[in-house]
Formats: C-alpha cells, sequence, structure tokens
C-alpha cells in the first residue's frame, strides 16, 4: 500500500486520516482517531531523540574544516574556547526557540525512516519548514506536496524592530557601549576586602530573589540559597559574594542595586563580602571586548562552510534553515558582546581576588558559567562545586551534554566544575542516566524546598466536597504561558457546574492585575507559596514552572497544562500522579474525578533531600 504521511501544522483542525494516510500535528498533544501529536511520539521515545540532538550538538563542536575542529577556531592563547559560550552548547530553548523544532525534525527522520511513505504531505505557512521537508524529500526520493495554510500573524513596526534590522554589528557596538554606560555605576562598590584560606567560601551567583523584609534590616537572604547563608555562618566560615547583576521588580535599576550592597557590606561579618562582577568595569575591559569581538568575525569568516555541518550524521535533513540566524546571532550579536563582558570581568575579579579554597555557584549551564570555570582555573582557586538549586526537568537540555563531552580531557575541552551538587534522587539518576561520572556528583539538601520538610502529605485522599472550588494557578515565566492558562480556565469554568474561586500566584517575570481578566475575577496572590497553598484545592500549572513542585510538596493535586508549541517541560514530568490535560475539557474531566473522590500521592519523597539540618550540605563544606 503507498503511504501518505501528512504532516499538519495548521490552527485548523485536521480531518480524518483516511486507511492509506498517516497525520501527525506539528503543535499539539491532542490525539483523537486516526490524528497522532509528533509532541506524542517525542514522549514515547524520549531517550533516543534527546540523546540524537545531544550528540548532533557535540559533532557540531569537532566538525572539522580545513584540518580544524569548530572548537579550536574559536581558542584562545590560555586553552579557553568561545565555542562553549554560544547558544548551541547552552542548549536554551529559551534563548534558542529553534531547539523545539530541531527535535521535532529528530522525531520525525525516526518516523519517515520506520513508516517509509511514498508521499509526504505538509499543510503550512512555515517557509523555512516547508524548505526543509522538501529536502528531506529530494534526498529520500519521496514524493512531496505543500498546501500553503494562511499566515495569522502580523507584525508591527516601531523603534524597536527598527534597531533589529540593523547589521548585526552595528547592533553590536550599540550594544557594548550600552553595557558600559548602564553598568559603570557598580563600579562604585569598589575594592573589596576579599575573605581567603580555608575558613571561606567563595559563591557566585544573582543579585535576585531577595527577601526584602530581612534587606530592610540589613541581612541578606536569597530565595536561591535560603539557609545556606546562615550555616555558613553557624559553622564559622566566612562569605565572600559575586553578583551577577540583571534589572527586575526587586532591584529595578543599578542605583538600588549600590543602595542594597552597601547596606549589606556594612555588615560583613554576618552577610559576608559582597560585589558586582561589573564592579570590576574598566575602559580597557571595553575595549578588550571590542577586540575580541572582531576577531570572533574573523573566526566566523573563516567557517563559511559550517552549514555542512547543521546535517546530523545519519538523517536527511538540515537544520541550517531554522539554525542559521542562531549561528548570526550567537557570534555577531549583542549576545556575543554580554559573552566576551562575562569573560574579560570574570578574568579581571578573579585574578584580584585571592585565592579561594573552595567555590560554590548556582548551575543552569547559561554561558556565563564556561567563562567563570575557566577563570577560576586559570587563576589557581581551589574546588569549584555546582548547584543545581531547583529541579532537573527531562527536557531542559542546559543540563545534559553527550557523554563524549563530559568525559573529553582534550585541550578547548568543556569546562567543568569538580562536582555537581544535586538535591534529590531523581536528580542525581538524570545525571548519572546521561553519562555524568558518579564521583563528581555529591547530593545536597534541596535548600528553596526546607519549606516543605515537615508539610509533605503522601497517599491524600482527595474528594471536593466544599461549596466553592478553590483555585490556585501558578503563573508562567513566559508571559504567553500564564496567559494560554487562564484563557483555559475560563473555558473550563463555563463547563463545570460548581462554584469556583480563583487565585494566581504570578511568576516574578511576569506580575498581572486581576483587571487583566474581568471575567475570571482574579484574585493576586505574592505571598511565598509554602505559606498559601493549604488555603487551595487544586493548583493548576503550565508544564514550564517549578512551581508546580512546591504544590506537590504541600500534597496538592496539580494539573499541569501542555503547551501546545512547546515540548514538556513540567519538573513533575513522570509522576503518574500528576495530570496533563491540553484542553479545556481534559481539566473539567479531571475535576470530576476529585469530586467523585481520587487518591493522589505526589511521589515527592523520591524527588528532593529535605533534613532541615543540612547535614549533606555540612559536609560538602567541610570538605
Amino acid at each position: 500500500m503507498s503511504i501518505t504521511l501528512k504532516i499538519w501544522d495548521s490552527q485548523d483542525h485536521p480531518p480524518l486520516a483516511g486507511d492509506d494516510e498517516i497525520v501527525y500535528t506539528w503543535s499539539s498533544y491532542s490525539e483523537k482517531e486516526n490524528i497522532r501529536s509528533l509532541f506524542r511520539y517525542i514522549e514515547k521515545n524520549d531517550d533516543l531523540i534527546r540523546s540524537k540532538y545531544l550528540a548532533w550538538v557535540y559533532e557540531l563542536g569537532t566538525y572539522e574544516i580545513k584540518n580544524k575542529k569548530v572548537v579550536e577556531y574559536f581558542a584562545n592563547k590560555d586553552g579557553f574556547s568561545y565555542w562553549w559560550m554560544t547558544l548551541f552548547v547552552e542548549k536554551s530553548p529559551w534563548t534558542q526557540p529553534s531547539i523545539i523544532d530541531a527535535i521535532r525534525l529528530f522525531a520525525l527522520n525516526e518516523i519517515i525512516n520506520k513508516e517509509k511513505p511514498k508521499i509526504i504531505q505538509l499543510v503550512s505557512a512555515n517557509q523555512t519548514l516547508h524548505q526543509i521537508i522538501k529536502g528531506i524529500c529530494k534526498e529520500t526520493a519521496i514524493s512531496y506536496n505543500w498546501v500553503k495554510s494562511p499566515k495569522t500573524n502580523t507584525a508591527s513596526f516601531g523603534l524597536k524592530n527598527f534597531y533589529h534590522i540593523l547589521p548585526l554589528h552595528i547592533q553590536s557596538v550599540f550594544a557594548a557601549f550600552r553595557y558600559l554606560y548602564k553598568r559603570w555605576p557598580l563600579r562604585k562598590i569598589g575594592k573589596m576586602n576579599w575573605e581567603s584560606g580555608e575558613q571561606s567560601v567563595f559563591l557566585c551567583s544573582y543579585f535576585f530573589s531577595l527577601d526584602t523584609r530581612k534587606l530592610s534590616e540589613g541581612h541578606f537572604y536569597s530565595r536561591q540559597w535560603e539557609e545556606l547563608p546562615s550555616l555558613i555562618n553557624r559553622m564559622g566560615l566566612s562569605q565572600n559574594w559575586l553578583q551577577i547583576f540583571y534589572a527586575h521588580a526587586g532591584v529595578p535599576n543599578t542605583s538600588k542595586a549600590i543602595e542594597i550592597m552597601e547596606i549589606l557590606n556594612k555588615q560583613n561579618e554576618i552577610n559576608g563580602v559582597h560585589s558586582f562582577v561589573d564592579s570590576f568595569l574598566s575602559i580597557h575591559i571595553f575595549f578588550k571586548v571590542l577586540v575580541r569581538y572582531f576577531k570572533l568575525q574573523i573566526v566566523k569568516m573563516k567557517l563559511r562552510q559550517i552549514k555542512n555541518a547543521f546535517i546530523p550524521v545519519g538523517t536527511n535533513f538540515s537544520l541550517w534553515p531554522i539554525m542559521k540566524n542562531d549561528w548570526h546571532r550567537t557570534l555577531s550579536s549583542s549576545l556575543a558582546i554580554d559573552n566576551l563582558f562575562f569573560l574579560e570581568l570574570f578574568d579581571k575579579a578573579l585574578s584580584t581576588i585571592p585565592k579561594q579554597h573552595k567555590g560554590v555557584y548556582l548551575f543552569e549551564n547559561l554561558s556565563w558559567e564556561s567563562a567563570f570555570i575557566h577563570t577560576w582555573r586559570k587563576h589557581g582557586h581551589g574546588k569549584l562545586i555546582a548547584v543545581a538549586h531547583a529541579t532537573v526537568r527531562y527536557w531542559d537540555i542546559r543540563y545534559f551534554f553527550d557523554p563524549r563531552a563530559i568525559n573529553a580531557k582534550l585541550d578547548n575541552s568543556l569546562p567543568q566544575p569538580d562536582f555537581f551538587a544535586l538535591n534529590g534522587k531523581a536528580a542525581i539518576d538524570s545525571f548519572i542516566n546521561a553519562g555524568f561520572p558518579k564521583e563528581k556528583i555529591v547530593s545536597c539538601e534541596a535548600l528553596r524546598y526546607l519549606n516543605f520538610s515537615e508539610t509533605v502529605i503522601q497517599n491524600k485522599e482527595i474528594k471536593l466536597t466544599g461549596k466553592s472550588l478553590r483555585i490556585i494557578i501558578l503563573g508562567d515565566y513566559m508571559p504567553s504561558g500564564t496567559i494560554n492558562m487562564l484563557k483555559l480556565i475560563s473555558k473550563a469554568i463555563s463547563l463545570f457546574s460548581r462554584d469556583v474561586s480563583i487565585s494566581i500566584k504570578p511568576h516574578p517575570n511576569y506580575q498581572i492585575s486581576s483587571k487583566d481578566f474581568p471575567d475570571l475575577k482574579l484574585t493576586v496572590v505574592n505571598d511565598q507559596l509554602y505559606s498559601i497553598l493549604s488555603n487551595y484545592d487544586i493548583a493548576v500549572s503550565s508544564n514550564m514552572t517549578s512551581a508546580s513542585v512546591d504544590a506537590a510538596l504541600a500534597g496538592l493535586p496539580v494539573i499541569i497544562l501542555l503547551d501546545h508549541a512547546e515540548l514538556n517541560f513540567s519538573p513533575l514530568r513522570g509522576n503518574s500522579n500528576v495530570f496533563f490535560v491540553s484542553d479545556a475539557g481534559e481539566i473539567v474531566e479531571v475535576i470530576n474525578k476529585f469530586d467523585k473522590g481520587l487518591k493522589v500521592s505526589t511521589g515527592v519523597n523520591n524527588l528532593f533531600f529535605l533534613d532541615p539540618e543540612l547535614p549533606r550540605w555540612k559536609k560538602i563544606l567541610e570538605s
């Protein structure tokens, strides 16, 4: 039988598949009758597809052009390669959305190899996807048909758009001057009396998630590190903090940042010594960044043949059409400028600070971390510990590498810490399964979740008998994620007979007002989650936010809304007692199950180490 593979990338619902058709939706989790979901296929074949993508990233860095590897082209005299700061190594779907399409293409390649269709039909308005699928068909002698659906998005034009249509080199020069102008005031912090010796601990983190009430009392408290600074003090150790400044609601500008920093340093015997990475900024560093940037452009010119490396080994598709902009952005845009500033600033800071016996930093595999690790080693500091302080999500591939990259011991290899501190059995298992050596993994308590250590509820019988159903919505990092949740909840309410009251805990990155969604009569709450979750019956979350874990730890049933354009990034993915839904009807179906009585076991005992005495952290700090 001649099989037609239809790829449906349209907002319209696909028609029923014929006997000789296989239909896969490009952007949906719904599977009805003969309509299959590409995302569901990815979920069923997760290890295979993730490993193929990670292997391609490794092979991109080791691809040879004129007998020289890409990673070597970017190497400096001191042994550091800029390659490790690129978007391709960072692998963040938030800064490089094309990763989602790339993973879909790896899955589609597997489907084509398995089903061996004679015809492929694409229903889509996406010119780039058409170009790629057409190329696959040409390479495999498969007949191809493109049904071009109408575009739905329209772009507006403004000053910001004008900036982005400028040549990347001009944007980058602007970005360098903007960086200098905005960060220059942070030099006011000046030289610090850094602690040194075996009784001091060096910590590198973000000046973010600060407790404003404790700050008003002159005490440093970060919700990223919670009780760790207090433990360090109790152990008689001193603290050196090198902070990365980003403007946000709590610290909106450099003036506020300096004000807070000066308050903290007045009580350094309690708070430790604090400074900013940007406090080491200088005109000399500014010009070094510009020189490095133009050298980077010369390297880029030498790598004009890189397009060939975007065809993964063993496939018939090219990732170049969806990733060529990423290649240019990571080498020639403001991203490159920011990376080079980090490299120079860390080099200056760690050459100035006296030798540190032990260092701890927040591990998310962002580009600055490679520069930090390299310059830490370069200037002879001691053991370095990377701390994954939250959850390690399966599809957050920032945390994972091809085993060949992890185990390489050659020049210009991936900069790595001495140890990875992981906060639970689930994270440890995921790292070991991904190829990280066991001897480089140490356990630590989950600082962020210690407030739940005595409130975990297992095997809780859920039956919603109250007159009004109390729902807490956990806001997403991305505005679109929060808006989509609220739209689906609005539809679900109209299908549900019970009265409901709805509250929302916004993400710090996207604050909303109840006036923005008048139909829902929202109550906005900004208290700490652990202190308010007991007031609700059900938590609803996007598949991105880690706040769903807080709800599970508090014993609430959790409904997670799958984003039709994203992989399942939920930290609770794989937990059979969490309810993943993709439309309003499924929300109502799950809530009806609760009405009938449903036993919910959150399974959080396997997720985190939650001993409030912090014995694992004590061991790390004593070693």
